[in-house]
C-alpha cells in the first residue's frame, strides 16, 4: 500500500471528464501494447485472432477518446516492461534497474538508421521534436532513448524524403505470373509476413510489391500490403490496394472488411459501413463474421455522432424554373385557356386565388400550390387521349 502516490489515489476513477496525466499515458500504452500483440512470438497468435485484437483495439480508442497518434500520451517504456518492473518492485519493495542496451542491440539499431540523418533539415526536425517533449524523460544511450530516435528517424523518412511511392505501383499489369513466378511470390509475401509480425511496416509493403510484380493478379498481396500501409497510416493507399483487389477477387471477404476498416480511418463512415455490409455478407468465417458485426456498430455510431448538417430551406438557391415538379398530366391547355377567359384572364384567375384562404401568394398573387391544385381540377375537363 505504501507504493500507491497521492497522485494514483486523486485520479484512481475514470470518471472525470478530463483524466489526469497519469490516466492518459495509461490509456495510451493499453492501445499500444494491443496494437501490437500480432508482433508477440510467445503468444503465437491467429491471423483471426490478430483480427480480433485490431477490432478490439478500435473499439477501445472509440471507448477512451485515445489514439496511437496522441505521442504526447507516450510512456518512456512499453506497457509490458513498466508491468515487469512494478511486479518486480511490489514483490522486492524496491524498484527494478534500469536495462541497458546490449552490444547487439545498439549495432542493429545503427544499421537500420537510414542516410536521411544526412539531410540537412534532418538536425532542425530533431531539435523541433526535442523542444516539444518527444525524447522527455529518456537518458541519451538508453534503449527507450535509441528506440524511440529511431521512429523520429522514420517519421522524417516517410514524411520529407521522397522515395518512390510502392503503393501507386498496384495498377493493373499485362505480366502473366509464371509458375515459378509464383512461388517466387509466395516466398516473398512470407518474409513480408514476417516483417509484418516484427513490426517493420515499410520493409512489408516492399516486400508486398515485389510478391505483385511477380503475381499481379493475387489479390491477397494487394490486401496484405494495404494493411501494412494501414499501420503506416497511408490510409488513402491503403484504400486503392483494398480496391484493386477486389477488382480482380469481388467476393473477398476480407478485402471487403479491410477495405471498411480503412475508410472508417478515413472518416467516411457510410461509405465504410456499406462495405462491412459487403464482407458480412459473404463472410466465410465466424472470426471474419464478429468482426464484420463489432465493426458495422462501430460505423453505425459514427455516423450517429457525426450526423451530416442539413440545408435550411431558406438557404436555397431560387428554383429558375417555377412549375417544374407541378403534375401537368391529363390537364388539356385548351381547356385551360378557355376557363381562364371565362374568369377574366390571369387577372381574374388571381383575385379568385387571392381571395381562397391559404391558396394566394404574397400581396395576393396566386401561389404556385394554389395554382397547381386549379391547374389539376381544370384536367378534369380535357379530353384524355
Amino acid at each position: 500500500r505504501h507504493c500507491l502516490s497521492a497522485e494514483y489515489l486523486e485520479g484512481r476513477t475514470m470518471a472525470d471528464s478530463s483524466p489526469n496525466p497519469t490516466h492518459k499515458q495509461l490509456c495510451y500504452s493499453i492501445l499500444r501494447y494491443i496494437s501490437n500483440l500480432g508482433d508477440i512470438k510467445e503468444l503465437s497468435l491467429s491471423e483471426d485472432q490478430v483480427e480480433s485484437s485490431e477490432v478490439a483495439l478500435q473499439c477501445l480508442s472509440e471507448a477512451t477518446g485515445f489514439s496511437l497518434q496522441d505521442d504526447g500520451c507516450s510512456m518512456s517504456a512499453p506497457l509490458f516492461d513498466i508491468f515487469t518492473a512494478g511486479i518486480k518492485a511490489l514483490n522486492e519493495s524496491q524498484p527494478a534497474p534500469l536495462r541497458k542496451p546490449t552490444t547487439a542491440t545498439a549495432t542493429a539499431n545503427k544499421d537500420n538508421i537510414p542516410d536521411v540523418q544526412k539531410d540537412p533539415r534532418f538536425p532542425k526536425f530533431i531539435e523541433n521534436i526535442t523542444s516539444k517533449g518527444y525524447f522527455k524523460g529518456l537518458t541519451t544511450g538508453t534503449e527507450a532513448y535509441e528506440n524511440r530516435y529511431q521512429k523520429a528517424v522514420s517519421a522524417f523518412a516517410q514524411k520529407f524524403i521522397k522515395a518512390k511511392d510502392t503503393a501507386k505501383k498496384a495498377t493493373p499489369s499485362s505480366h502473366v505470373a509464371t509458375e515459378e513466378d509464383k512461388k517466387k511470390a509466395a516466398g516473398l509475401k512470407t518474409e513480408a509476413n514476417k516483417l509484418m509480425q516484427s513490426g517493420q511496416f515499410k520493409a512489408a509493403v516492399e516486400g508486398y510489391t515485389q510478391a505483385i510484380k511477380l503475381d499481379p493478379s493475387n489479390s491477397i498481396y494487394l490486401v496484405n500490403r494495404g494493411v501494412a500501409l494501414y499501420k503506416l497510416h497511408r490510409y488513402e493507399d491503403a484504400e486503392k490496394d483494398c480496391q484493386q483487389a477486389l477488382k480482380l477477387d469481388p467476393d473477398y471477404d476480407k478485402a471487403w472488411m479491410r477495405l471498411g476498416q480503412i475508410q472508417m480511418a478515413l472518416k467516411t463512415y457510410e461509405i465504410a459501413l456499406n462495405s462491412l455490409k459487403k464482407a458480412l455478407e459473404i463472410a466465410k468465417t465466424p472470426a471474419t463474421k464478429n468482426a464484420c458485426k463489432k465493426l458495422i456498430g462501430m460505423a453505425e455510431s459514427s455516423i450517429e455522432a457525426n450526423p451530416k448538417p442539413k440545408q435550411d430551406s431558406a438557404s436555397l438557391p431560387p428554383n429558375p424554373n417555377p412549375t417544374e415538379g407541378l403534375n401537368m398530366s391529363g390537364i388539356d391547355m385548351n381547356n385551360v385557356m378557355g376557363a381562364l377567359q371565362g374568369m377574366g384572364g390571369i387577372e381574374g384567375l388571381a383575385s379568385m386565388l387571392g381571395g381562397m384562404g391559404g391558396a394566394g401568394g404574397p400581396g395576393g398573387a396566386p401561389s404556385m400550390d394554389g395554382l397547381a391544385s386549379m391547374l389539376n381540377s381544370l384536367g378534369g375537363m380535357g379530353a384524355m387521349g
